[in-house]
Order: structure tokens, then C-alpha cells, then sequence
């Protein structure tokens, strides 16, 4: 969503006055009237006054092409108002604006805003929105205690040198502002949240080294050099995207869909990414070879104890995990019994599978079937967890794989099986 749709949207309540106090009823009549408007600009396809109410007070106050506007000595009489937006008013300087002040949000939009100076006497204000106005700097922004989101746009500033610094600012938002440097940026130690898109940033020069900085969005600016994004240690989310980069910050390249395209060097980056991981899957497919094969099967004689197992089967598919506490020997692990009546070929309708073997003590040996007559196995160390596809065997009673103790025993055997894909 736009800035100017966050300043302008809002639902609006036609039947406001049904649930307001008297005295908060008059006093808006005296605002209405002071902009040029009337109760029937609170009712229409797009009205021109928006308000709501909170127990008989009015709450929040929408003010849209109020060219008649020119002083804010009424919010003091309305102590219960939270938010305020004015949209086409002539207050270059706020005038009228003073304590108490009870507003905790504030959206300026086209008033011909050049000094913010009055905003002292809004010390609750905890968010605050300014578009489209002909600030040329922050220099008279007072240092708001509660201040916690500043969002400007469409407002000329080539830096943000001349914002008082402090500690509340959570969220900045400076976007089509011609913004050439970060300066300023620095001292705002709270700071979790900065978007600058749509500016003509070349570097992070300025920005520091903010610790509580989680996202940064920087997209459609000039940047040749994003270095700077690394030395941040909460940085998890950043927006690089219409720059002139060629190369990228780590912080910026996690995750499976950075935000880097249109970039000189993003082509470049996702070709390699993309034979980078299909160099790692051709290794991993490889390393689920089997390590071995034989013509046949060793010793059949074997016990197990302590076996467990949760299979589910889908068709011939089957997937589930299963243990054996101790195995002597040679074993068969049987997954499915099987009718005789109803094996052709046990070779042919073997079902292939991606096993995944671990063991505790003693060497391990897995054996499955192969296409032709034969066996194929796999070797697994102690510690050392091995994967394999390969397919099931499957005898004229059941479906299953053998597990072979080499050492004479095995104890701590977990297995988990899947589809081989």
C-alpha cells in the first residue's frame, strides 16, 4: 500500500454525531466550520470528513480538502482525540497547535507544511505520517519522546543529517525524497525497521552500526555498493531490488528468494546459484548410491530385540520411520506381508525407496534388491548416519530390506524410509 492510501483511507462513519457527547458534537461543528465544511461532507461515495467515536469522544478525525484550515487550536479542546489526519489545509507552521495535546497519530499530507516546530506539544504522539510537503529538512522536528514511527514521503531531504536523534524511533519510512545520504540515520539506536525505496542512494554511508536494525528495504535507488549491511547484527530481511550492484552483502543472500533482481550482477549470482545446487544434488544423489553389491546374501541366522515401527503405505509407496534396539547376525526387517497368490516377479514389483540408516555401536550393513537378480547394500558407521535408494526386497511373504550386524552386533538402529522421487 502507498503512503498517500495510508493517509487517505479510511472507513468512513456517516452516523458519528448519533454517538458523540454534546459537548464533543460542538466542538466539531466549530472544526467543520473552520475548514470550510458541513456534516453532510461526513456522508458520500469519498466525504470529505471522516470521524469515529470512543465512549461519546470523538477518537480520530479525518480532515480531507480543507482549504480553509489554517490553525489547529481546537485539538487541545479535544482530549480525547488519538488520531488526527489533515489532507489540502494552509498550515505551514501548525499554527494553534499547543498543550495538552492527546494524539498519538498524526497524518499531514499537501498543507504546505514548512516547519514542524509545533509538534513540541505533542509529546504522546507515537506515529507520524508527512507527504507531499515542502519541508526542506527535519532540523525543527522536536525530539517527540514517544516517538516510535516516522513516515515520509514525497518530501525533499537529500539526508536526514539535521533529525534530532532518539532513542523511541522503531520504524523510519523516507521514500521519493531524493535522499542522497543516510547521515542521521546512525544515531537512532532503537532503530528495527528502514525502508528508503525510491531514492538516489549509492552506499550505506551514514546508516552505522545500529544493533537492533532487522529489515532494511533499499529498492530503486543507485546503490554500487551495499558493504555496509553486513557489519549489522540483527539484520535478517533486505530489499536490494532496481539498483547498480554487482556484488551483494552475505545478509542479503539468505533465503531461497533474495531480493536482488535488477542488478547488474544478479544474472550472474543465480547462475551460479543454480550450478552450485545442482552440483550439490548430483553429490548427494551419488553419495545414495549404494557402496556395494552381492551375488548373494551372507548368513541368514540373527535375532533382534527392542523393534518399533510406524509405517504408512500408499499403494505400493511407503514411508514411516522404525528401530532396533540390539541385532545379532543377519536380519530381515519385514514392512509388509505379502500374499503369495499374488507375486509374479519379486524383482520386477520391488518398490524403490530412499532410506535413511543410522546406528549407535557396531558396523551395519543394509542390503536391498537390486533390478536383476543380486543384492545391493550399504555400510554404516557408528555415529555416522547413511542414505541410500535402492529397492525394497520382496520375497514370496513379505516387503522389507535386511539389516546385517558385521561386527556380530548392532545395537541403536533407527531407520526412516520414503518414496524415492
Amino acid at each position: 500500500m502507498s503512503l498517500w492510501a495510508m493517509l487517505t483511507g479510511c472507513k468512513p462513519d456517516p452516523a458519528v454525531y448519533r454517538h458523540l457527547e454534546a459537548e464533543d458534537a460542538a466542538r466539531l461543528d466549530t472544526v467543520l466550520e473552520s475548514a470550510g465544511l458541513t456534516r453532510e461532507d461526513l456522508s458520500g461515495d469519498t466525504p470529505k470528513v471522516v470521524a469515529h467515536s470512543l465512549d461519546g469522544r470523538l477518537r480520530d478525525l479525518f480532515l480531507q480538502s480543507a482549504p480553509k484550515l489554517s490553525t489547529l487550536g481546537w485539538v487541545s479542546e479535544l482530549d480525547g482525540l488519538e488520531e488526527l489526519r489533515v489532507v489540502g489545509a494552509e498550515l505551514p507552521r501548525l499554527d494553534g497547535l499547543s498543550p495538552p495535546c492527546s494524539l498519538r497519530r498524526l497524518r499531514l499530507g499537501r498543507n504546505g507544511l514548512e516547519d514542524l516546530s509545533a509538534l513540541e506539544a505533542c509529546e504522546q504522539l507515537e506515529a507520524l505520517w508527512i507527504v507531499e510537503e515542502p519541508l526542506e529538512s527535519l532540523v525543527t522536528l522536536p525530539a517527540l519522546p514517544n516517538l516510535r514511527e516516522l513516515y515520509i514521503d514525497e518530501v525533499a531531504l537529500e539526508d536526514l543529517a539535521g533529525m534530532p536523534g532518539r532513542d523511541s524511533l522503531e520504524t523510519l519510512l523516507v521514500r521519493n525524497a531524493g535522499l542522497k545520504s543516510l547521515r542521521g540515520v546512525g544515531r537512532l539506536p532503537r532503530l528495527r525497521t528502514l525502508d528508503v525505496q525510491r531514492n538516489e542512494l549509492e552506499s550505506f554511508a551514514g546508516l552505522g552500526d545500529l544493533p537492533a536494525l532487522e529489515k532494511v528495504h533499499a529498492a530503486r535507488n543507485r546503490l554500487t555498493d551495499a558493504s555496509g549491511l553486513d557489519r549489522l547484527p540483527s539484520l535478517v530481511e533486505v530489499d536490494l531490488r532496481l539498483n547498480r550492484l554487482e556484488t551483494f552483502p552475505a545478509v542479503a543472500l539468505r533465503g531461497d528468494a533474495p531480493k536482488i533482481t535488477d542488478n547488474p550482477g544478479a544474472e550472474a549470482y543465480f547462475v551460479a546459484q543454480a550450478r552450485a545446487e545442482a552440483d550439490a544434488r548430483r553429490r548427494a544423489r551419488e553419495a545414495e548410491q549404494p557402496d556395494g553389491h552381492l551375488t548373494e546374501l551372507p548368513e541368514r541366522r540373527g535375532s533382534v530385540r527392542g523393534t518399533r515401527g510406524s509405517l504408512s503405505w500408499s499403494g505400493r509407496s511407503v514411508s514411516g520411520d522404525g528401530s532396533i534396539a540390539r541385532l545379532e547376525g543377519m536380519w530381515f526387517v519385514e514392512l509388509h506381508e505379502l500374499d503369495p497368490a499374488n507375486v509374479i516377479d519379486p524383482h520386477k514389483n520391488a518398490e524403490s525407496v530412499r532410506a535413511t540408516v543410522s546406528v549407535e555401536s557396531g558396523r551395519l550393513r543394509v542390503i536391498f534388491a537390486e533390478q536383476s537378480t543380486g543384492y545391493a547394500y550399504k555400510d554404516v558407521s557408528p555415529g555416522e548416519p547413511a542414505s541410500v535408494r535402492a529397492r525394497l526386497v520382496e520375497s514370496s511373504f513379505a516387503i522389507g530390506f535386511f539389516v546385517h550386524a558385521v561386527d556380530g552386533v548392532s545395537e541403536g538402529l533407527r531407520y526412516e524410509l520414503e518414496p524415492d522421487r
